[in-house]
């Protein structure tokens, strides 16, 4: 999976930066599509500056796996929590996506008696 940071309005530490990664990269367990190199994934983290109160992180995240794009689009008060809010999306979409595939490539493989 290739793996594409825009940061806007934001410095990001080495430690948050390592966060997004993993998190994003824990994804991969859920198909081998997903891990693979044809995969893109782009991770747009922003600070809105018009907030005066309430969430100020956007965290977007768009995963281009061949067939379908996973994207999650969520505010959090600390990257830390919008990246969590967005793993936990984008883990629902992934586990869709891998159920769907496998049903789809079993059936290709079952043969008929």
């Amino acid at each position: 999976m290739n793996l594409n940071f825009s940061v806007r309005n934001l410095t990001l530490s080495p430690r948050q930066q390592e966060y997004v990664i993993e998190k994003i990269e824990r994804l991969k367990k859920y198909g081998d599509r997903l891990a693979d190199e044809s995969t893109q994934a782009k991770v747009d983290i922003e600070r809105d500056l018009k907030h005066n109160r309430g969430p100020v992180i956007l965290f977007t995240a768009n995963i281009f796996v061949p067939g379908t794009t996973l994207r999650a689009e969520v505010r959090g008060a600390t990257v830390e929590e919008a990246c969590d809010l967005a793993y936990d999306k984008l883990k629902a979409q992934a586990e869709t996506y891998k159920a769907r595939y496998q049903s789809k490539h079993t059936d290709d493989l079952t043969t008929p008696d």
